[in-house]
C-alpha cells in the first residue's frame, strides 16, 4: 500500500505541476490572473512545490521497495544527503516566495483627487451609472477582478474590478465637488501609493447629467492588490437631485419620506445639511386624524351619581 500510494501520488504531482509550469510557455488564459496576484514565475513555484512534496514521497516509495525487496541496495549516503539538502533549500525557497507574496499586501496607500465640475444652465443634477460588459463575463474564481483587453483607450490588457463605493454629502459651499479616493496595497507605502495613483476611474458631466463608472481599472502590469475607489459627491444646497434607476444598488441615503429606491428614482430631491434627502415634489403628507380619547360623558356620570344617591335614601 505504501509503495502504490507513494508512486501514484508522485506521478500525479509531477504531471500536474509540470503541466502548470509549461502552460506559461504557450499562454494559458489563467496565467495573467496568476501573475496579477503572485510576484513569481509559475515554473519556479511548480518546481519548488514538486521538490518539497516529491522528495518525501520518493523516500516513502523507496521504503516500500525495501519492505518488498529486503535485499535492495541502499541509494547511498551521498544521494540521501543531496536529496535532503535539496529538500531543505526548496522549503526555504517556497517560504521566501510565500513571505514575499504576503508582504506585497502589507502596506496601504491612497491617492485623493477633488474636482469642481460646473453645472451650467440647470439647477437639477441627474445621477447615472455607467457599467462595462467586461464585468459581466463569466470566468473562473478570480478573487473579485477580471482581466480583459477591451479597454476604451485600447491600452492593452487591464484589470477590472467593481470595488467602487459611492456616497452623497452636503457641500460646504455653493459648488459641486467630486472627491475620488483611490486605495491600494503594496510591499511598502510608496509602492502602495503608486499602485493607487495608477488606478483609472472616469466620470462625465454633460448637460446636468453626471454619469459615474461603477468600476475601476488598472494596467495588468501593476497587479491586483485589493484596489478600491471611494467616490463622494458633495452637493450644494440649491441643487436639485434626480436619481436614474441605474444607481439602485450603489447609493444608500436616507430620505424624509422613508421611500424605497423605486419611489426615490421617480421624485426630485434636495440634500439637507445633515445628509438627508428631502423630497421636493412628493404628495403632501396628511396629518393623522384626531382620535377622541375614550372619556365618560360628565353629564352621564353626574346623572348616574344622582340616581345612586336617591336609591340609597
Amino acid at each position: 500500500i505504501i509503495l502504490i500510494t507513494a508512486a501514484i501520488t508522485l506521478i500525479s504531482i509531477f504531471y500536474g505541476l509540470f503541466t502548470a509550469g509549461t502552460m506559461e510557455i504557450w499562454g494559458a488564459p489563467w496565467n495573467d490572473y496568476f501573475h496579477a496576484t503572485v510576484d513569481a514565475p509559475i515554473w519556479m513555484i511548480s518546481l519548488l512545490s514538486f521538490l518539497v512534496i516529491g522528495i518525501p514521497l520518493f523516500f516513502l516509495f523507496y521504503l516500500g521497495l525495501k519492505i518488498i525487496f529486503s535485499n535492495l541496495k541502499s541509494i547511498g549516503n551521498v544521494a540521501k544527503c543531496s536529496l535532503i539538502g535539496l529538500w531543505i533549500l526548496s522549503v526555504i525557497g517556497i517560504s521566501i516566495l510565500g513571505i514575499k507574496t504576503a508582504s506585497s499586501y502589507a502596506f496601504h496607500g491612497s491617492s485623493t483627487k477633488i474636482d469642481h465640475p460646473l453645472v451650467n444652465g440647470t439647477d437639477t443634477l441627474i445621477i447615472k451609472m455607467a457599467s462595462t460588459e467586461v464585468l459581466h463575463q463569466t470566468v473562473f474564481d478570480s478573487n473579485g477582478f477580471i482581466i480583459s483587453d477591451l479597454s476604451k483607450d485600447k491600452a492593452g490588457k487591464s484589470i477590472y474590478s467593481d470595488e467602487v463605493d459611492f456616497r452623497i454629502r452636503p457641500s460646504d459651499n455653493d459648488q459641486l465637488k467630486i472627491e475620488i479616493r483611490k486605495e491600494s496595497k503594496g510591499a511598502s507605502q510608496s509602492e502602495a501609493r503608486q499602485r493607487a495613483e495608477a488606478i483609472i476611474y472616469d466620470y462625465t458631466l454633460n448637460s446636468g447629467v453626471l454619469t459615474l463608472d461603477d468600476y475601476l481599472r488598472t494596467a495588468v502590469d501593476h497587479g491586483y492588490r485589493d484596489q478600491e475607489v471611494d467616490v463622494t459627491i458633495m452637493i450644494p444646497s440649491g441643487l436639485i437631485l434626480k436619481f436614474d434607476p441605474s444607481v439602485k444598488h450603489h447609493f444608500r441615503t436616507q430620505n424624509n419620506m422613508d421611500y424605497g429606491f423605486n419611489k426615490v428614482s421617480k421624485q426630485f430631491w434636495r440634500l439637507d445639511t445633515d445628509g438627508t434627502l428631502i423630497c421636493v415634489d412628493c404628495p403632501s403628507s396628511t396629518t393623522p386624524k384626531e382620535t377622541k380619547s375614550p372619556q365618560l360623558d360628565t353629564i352621564s356620570v353626574r346623572k348616574t351619581q344622582d340616581e345612586f344617591q336617591k336609591d340609597s335614601i
